[in-house]
Formats: structure tokens, C-alpha cells, sequence
């Protein structure tokens, strides 16, 4: 499942009222204020052996960092990220840092460099389907 609907988890199909469950996690919640991706499916709690990727860019280069600084980000009301769900890659930026992890993304996962006119639909496509974006003000 690729499309994202607010109320429906874009990689499982979970809802409110039918949510994931697993005897020692209990029910899933929203990771996203959009509710587009829940929290079994973020931390791949059904999946075992699978890791998320994650980078976080304080500067100019980008730092590969490990799943317990994403808890601690995603655990700030305050944090800015973008997550591709395709790839299972969270990228962790600092406020108006978003078309950074993009583009970032957008080349390491899609082969995408250089935005060019007539990629701007493919650009459009794989943003819409498979990018979550949270960017808080002051929450």
C-alpha cells in the first residue's frame, strides 16, 4: 500500500477503529499529526530483523545516526523530520530544512539529482505517495 489517507496507515491499512495490535505492545497509535503511518509500522514492529535508516543533518553534510536518536526526536513535540516509507528512511532536520532531506531522499532513493522540468511530475509522484513530513511551530 503506497497511497496516504488521513485515518489510514499508508503502509497497513490501520485505522481507529481497526487498529494493529500485538499482545506485548498493546494497539498502535499515529506517528504523524496527518495520521498516515502507525506506530507498528513505523518501528516495524511486525517485521523482525528490519532497521529504519536514519540521517540527521545539523550542517551541510548529512550524519547516519541510529534508531534510538530517532525515538528521542520523534518523542519532541518540537522536532522537524521528513520519512520516506518506501525506503524506511527518517531524515531529521533542523526548522525549514525539509526541501534538504528531500532532495537528499530523492538521490540516494530514486536516483533523482537535479529537478528538472519534466521530472517535476515523478518529483510530485513519489512525494505524494511515499514522504511524511512533520514541522512543528512552537508546539
Amino acid at each position: 500500500m503506497s497511497s496516504k489517507e488521513q485515518g489510514k496507515c499508508c503502509i497497513c491499512g490501520c485505522t481507529w477503529n481497526n487498529a494493529c495490535y500485538t499482545p506485548d505492545k498493546g494497539a498502535c497509535w499515529w506517528i504523524d499529526e496527518e495520521e498516515t503511518i502507525c506506530s507498528h509500522c513505523f518501528w516495524k514492529l511486525d517485521m523482525e530483523g528490519e532497521r529504519m535508516k536514519v540521517y540527521y543533518r545539523p550542517g551541510h553534510d548529512w550524519l547516519e545516526r541510529d534508531e534510538e536518536f530517532a525515538k528521542k526526536v520523534l518523542n519532541n513535540p518540537k522536532s522537524h523530520w521528513v520519512m520516506d516509507t518506501k525506503h524506511d528512511v527518517l531524515c531529521v532536520v533542523k526548522l525549514g530544512n525539509h526541501i534538504s532531506a528531500v532532495r537528499f531522499l530523492a538521490k540516494h532513493f530514486y536516483g533523482l539529482d537535479r529537478i528538472y522540468r519534466e521530472d517535476i511530475p515523478k518529483w510530485q509522484e513519489i512525494i505524494s505517495k511515499n514522504m511524511i513530513f512533520l514541522q512543528c511551530y512552537g508546539k
